[in-house]
């Protein structure tokens, strides 16, 4: 009932601008036409082909032809923000002022980015006021960072820590929380990893106008029995986001990093969004070679003109091999990628970008030759490609509407996983079976029977062959995971404007289709060299991916973007609703972001407020079953019986997973600041407070009436041979036990809170030096809601309770305040630019909060399964007595890590016009304090990070 009442809604609000849009104008009176030309800015004046140009607020867009002109006709009057963009080109903006029925001729000179420039662009630049709350970080900034993945480029945002870049581990981005790092990882629990997980989960990494998707991720022995964090030893893992060392930056034109409210055309995430858009359009050869002590990458792209009508072409590639361990040669990663886009303008209207990306990516431990005993090796292959198509249609004679856009993408993806060792101490029954009540003996086929002639053995159809047996103490076992996973998303959305003397009104409608899937053979392994249980009765299984439905989704979304002036002042309203049909769930999801200049051009204050989803995936939505196996009697190995008399007996129990009640994760997010803006921008200081509360994250939990079964655990005596001959056994004990397992669940909840800050003094020419100072100060609250349980046992190790304490009984809490100082020298007449970054880590304080966590809420009787309230007076009665543990008295004690600076340093130097050398040290003073963790005295953390160094060289060759 709710989607179609959101539907109709729409349908109302957009049908009469559709109606009014058909009717169309051709009224030339009314409107005003820009025509012009782009050239570069040499002796030649070369004229700029393919440029996009891109007016706001009527959101129109065009291409220059080869020749360089362009020509823009019915254009909304006004005041009009005119934006040339090109590769390798420095962005053009200016605000003009259009009257209707002229005609205007602007004429464009564009700059190449280099460092040469009086002004270069090195860091992150904030959004306009009125757009969601968001960095960008142009080709120039990842260059002169030497980023060798997008997680790199993170540490440019407001509060974002400095960190090495690390290709040896999965790269994922976290926004607006407290993210683990090489310290804080020594320190962390549980709850931080799953909270972590779930950030970047809920951030959406957008490429060419399609997200990346991990959503069929199921690389995973056993999410149920094994943890979501337990990865085959290497690549990424499917409880977190995308893995974003499979993408080359050298490919990537500029990078836009949402952390506010995003626009309702942006779903499927919590956090916030990264867009990256790609490289498209002529430009040199360029070369480039990146090495460091761990690392080395060389990549080559090339973009060329085919022609007066057949486009452009650009085409790279790269290769990285990163060995984070230079004595460990055998454990390294490798990534190789070739890209094509093409870029095409039809019929003077409809401009498409056509892309298809080939990757392959090797993340791999091999056997240690001095590992004679465990023999380990495991790792990760993937091999795949993504193909890409968006563009935008321009409708200049339909009133209201401006264009339509779309975007088509569909990506593959190749993945073996494995892991392989020599087993010890694995001595342990295993059973062939995976039918739930089956019991099978040493010898397939079998069958034996309890005095009263009853069978005992219960031998499933199609598994006659099966049988059970003891595993070896020590043995060799390897298991291989096989995932194919494939992603389709298809998009359209209509771009609505109109303009009055005062106000502009954009409408933005649109529709998603997405769907996931894995069609992989899943987990594979000799079923007489299992993988190894990690605990005495639970079990693996090979289980096939392809079984697995796909995830489907499909949304609708309108958005509406209000501007109106009062004389010098403008009032800008954005508001818009998203809605999301994923599979059987749904969910309405609305967004508000606002600003108003009090002083014209110079003070603006603004705010927004917002709900976020993200859609459970493949590892939530479909978890593979949990399998127990039980002894009820053995005397294989009994050296006082014959072979062909020694006999095992066992019972295989299987338990759906599934949790049909998982609801969508949604992230409320709400902001509210203000800039000053100095020297016609160049200047400026903005302050956001922000607060987020995210519900329903997903984990791995046992529940409470689902994932505790209690069974009759049999075991039997006496083996005989009866007088028709067959075997038969006495019931020796019955014993209630349990067993349990994990089950998705929507028990993770994490309130944000903070504020961000920067500073931009701009360009201090007498001394050819720009500062910005920016930071953070955060505050994160991180809570299970699900029950903890007792972990003790009874006199009777078989049959006890389960104490049950409350809900969320311990509540873990981050404070970090931060600032970065970034100087950045420039000599344009050399080319010469280097910035010096200093971080100061005022503080970083974590503790724990506890509930009653030394009595229990409730428990499971053991008698018969059930759930009830624990009365505090039977904690001294023998049958709980010994289920109580003691708790860490030290438990409650705040860590507050001592402050501590670190200074990075980034050196660019252009030699003549081919040649780029840049150099990076960080923590160059190799600041590490050691800090004595209070909790655990003697402990020690090492605060910041190691000294590391980098050189890059690029060579363009015209």
């Amino acid at each position: 009932m709710k989607r179609c009442s959101f539907i109709a809604a729409l349908l109302l609000f957009v049908l009469p601008a559709a109606l009014f849009a058909q009717q169309g104008n051709n009224d030339a009176a009314k409107y005003a036409q820009i025509k012009g030309k782009v050239v570069m800015e040499n002796p030649k004046g070369e004229p700029v082909g393919f440029a996009t140009v891109h007016l706001l607020p009527q959101d129109v867009y065009t291409s220059t032809e080869l020749d360089g002109t362009y020509l823009l006709k019915n254009v909304e009057p006004g005041k009009t923000s005119i934006a040339i963009q090109f590769v390798g080109m420095e962005t053009i903006d200016t605000l003009v002022n259009l009257a209707p029925g002229a005609t205007y001729t602007f004429n464009f000179t564009m700059k190449e980015t280099n460092f040469r420039l009086s002004e270069v662009t090195v860091l992150a630049e904030q959004s306009k006021a009125g757009e969601a709350t968001a960095s960008n970080i142009s080709r120039q900034a990842i260059d002169h960072l030497q980023a060798a993945t997008i997680k790199d480029v993170m540490q440019l945002l407001p509060g974002a820590t400095l960190q090495n870049s690390n290709m040896s581990v999965a790269n994922n981005i976290y926004i607006r929380t407290i993210a683990p790092t090489s310290t804080s990882r020594s320190a962390t629990t549980a709850t931080d990893d799953a909270h972590a997980n779930m950030n970047s989960l809920g951030t959406a990494v957008i490429m060419d106008g399609a997200a990346l998707s991990n959503n069929a991720n199921m690389q995973l022995l056993s999410g149920t029995m094994q943890g979501t964090n337990s990865n085959v030893g290497v690549g990424s893992t499917p409880a977190a986001g995308v893995d974003l060392r499979g993408i080359s930056t050298d490919n990537i034109e500029s990078v836009e990093v949402i952390r506010g409210i995003p626009s309702a055309q942006y779903g499927d995430l919590t956090s916030g969004a990264v867009i990256i858009k790609t490289k498209a359009g002529k430009e040199p050869l360029r070369i480039k070679a990146n090495l460091n002590p761990y690392t080395y990458s060389v990549s080559a792209s090339k973009g060329m003109q085919l022609g007066e009508k057949g486009g452009a072409l650009s085409i790279s590639g790269d290769y990285a091999y990163d060995a984070r361990q230079q004595e460990m040669a055998h454990q390294y990663y490798q990534r190789f990628t070739l890209r094509g886009l093409w870029t095409k303008t039809f019929f003077e209207r409809l401009t498409t970008n056509t892309s298809l990306d080939l990757k392959y990516r090797k993340d791999t431990r091999e056997k240690n030759p001095d590992d004679e005993r465990s023999q380990m090796a495991y790792g990760a292959d993937e091999i795949g490609f993504r193909f890409n198509s968006n563009g935008s249609f321009s409708t200049p004679n339909a009133g209201w509407l401006k264009r339509l856009s779309y975007t088509l993408s569909f990506s593959y993806a190749d993945k073996q996983s494995y892991r392989e060792s020599m087993l010890s101490n694995a001595y342990a029954p295993y059973l062939m079976s995976s039918t739930d009540g089956s019991v099978l003996s040493n010898v397939a086929g079998l069958k034996i029977f309890d005095r009263d002639g009853k069978e005992i053995t219960n031998i499933p159809v199609g598994e006659e062959s099966y049988y059970g047996t003891y595993l070896p103490y020590s043995y060799f076992s390897r298991y291989d995971i096989y995932g194919k996973e494939l992603n389709f998303q298809a998009s359209v959305k209509a771009h609505f404007n109109k303009r009055w003397e005062s106000s502009s009104n954009s409408i933005l409608v649109g529709v998603d289709y997405k769907t996931d899937g894995n069609l992989g053979r899943g987990t594979v392994y000799n079923i007489n060299t299992p993988p190894q249980s990690n605990s005495s009765s639970s079990a693996y299984r090979p289980r096939a991916f392809k079984d697995i439905p796909f995830i489907n989704q499909l949304s609708v979304y309108v958005e509406d973007v209000f501007s109106h002036s009062f004389g010098n002042h403008e009032l800008k309203l954005t508001a818009g609703a998203r809605f999301d049909q994923i599979n059987s769930k749904s969910i309405l999801t609305p967004r508000f972001n606002a600003s108003f200049e009090i002083l014209p051009r110079t003070l603006f204050v603004r705010g927004g407020w917002g709900v976020l989803a993200k859609a459970p995936t493949s590892l939530y939505l479909y978890p593979q079953d949990a399998y127990f196996e039980f002894v009820n009697y053995n005397t294989l190995g009994d050296e006082k019986l014959p072979a062909d008399q020694q006999l095992l007996l066992g019972t295989t129990r299987v338990f759906k997973t599934e949790n049909p009640d998982l609801k969508i994760a949604k992230n409320t997010k709400s902001e509210i600041g203000f800039d000053l803006k100095f020297n016609d921008g160049k200047m400026g200081f903005s302050v956001t407070g922000f607060h987020e509360e995210l519900k329903n994250g997903y984990s791995m939990g046992t529940d409470l009436y689902s994932g505790f079964h209690l069974i009759p655990y049999i075991t039997y005596k006496d083996l005989q041979k009866d007088a028709q001959g067959r075997y038969t056994l006495e019931v020796d004990e019955v014993n209630n036990i349990f067993v349990s397992h994990t089950t998705p669940m929507n028990s993770l909840s994490t309130v944000n809170k903070g504020i961000e800050y920067e500073l931009n003094l701009g360009r201090i020419d007498a001394i050819r030096t720009s500062v910005n100072v920016n930071g953070a100060y955060m505050h994160v609250k991180k809570v299970n809601n699900n029950h903890t349980y007792s972990s003790g046992t009874s006199a009777n190790n078989l049959e006890h309770h389960i104490g049950v304490y409350e809900k969320g009984v311990s509540r873990s809490f981050n404070e970090v305040f931060n600032t970065t100082f970034r100087f950045t020298h420039n000599i344009p007449q050399v080319g010469f630019v280097v910035t010096l970054s200093a971080q100061a880590n005022w503080f970083t304080k974590t503790w724990t909060e506890y509930g009653n966590d030394t009595m229990f809420e409730k428990y499971i009787s053991y008698k018969d399964g059930k759930v009830y309230d624990f009365d505090p007076s039977m904690k001294d009665d023998p049958e709980f007595a010994n289920l109580f543990e003691t708790p860490n008295d030290r438990r409650f004690i705040k860590e507050k890590y001592d402050p501590y600076v670190i200074f990075n340093i980034n050196v660019s130097k252009e030699i003549g016009d081919f040649l780029t050398a840049s150099f990076f040290a960080n923590n160059i003073f190799n600041t590490r304090p050691l800090y004595e963790r209070k909790m655990y005295p003697g402990s020690y953390l090492e605060l910041g990070m190691p000294t590391f160094f980098g050189f890059d060289l690029k060579i363009n060759i015209r």
